[in-house]
């Protein structure tokens, strides 16, 4: 994709830098969640929201999933308030991100799976594309 406004594509690269732990968003995150944030152009982010998640039996995993992925939505949904929020504070200028809803796409990828325990432990991944909008 092209970059129509440089200017703003660094500035949310400046204010999605949370390699040296200085800036980005950071909502209350626990050992076992992670955001990470993609920049695909000046209109567009890749958000991915990944956490570890234990369960007895893949009955009890697929009526939690509805919790799962309303937890996710509101991780991301957070984050970006507080992407929005920085980018204010940070160059005097808004942003508005709005999740893009036919981008949703959610997976499980198993980690521990035994016949001989009961617990089975996954990782839980949420994907959303984000508009990002003057």
């Amino acid at each position: 994709m092209l970059v129509k406004n440089y200017k703003k594509f660094l500035n949310l690269s400046k204010v999605l830098n949370n390699s040296f732990r200085h800036t980005g968003p950071d909502p209350l995150r626990l050992g076992t969640q992670s955001l990470k944030f993609e920049i695909l152009d000046d209109e567009m982010l890749k958000v991915l929201f990944i956490t570890t998640v234990s369960f007895p039996s893949e009955t009890i995993m697929r009526e939690a999933r509805k919790r799962w992925e309303t937890e996710a939505i509101s991780m991301i949904k957070g984050a970006l308030e507080e992407l929005e929020n920085q980018y204010k504070e940070s160059f005097n200028d808004t942003i508005k991100c709005r999740i893009i809803d036919e981008s949703f796409n959610d997976s499980f990828e198993f980690v521990s799976y035994s016949m001989y325990n009961p617990i089975k432990r996954a990782l839980y991944r949420v994907g959303v594309f984000v508009e990002v909008e003057d």
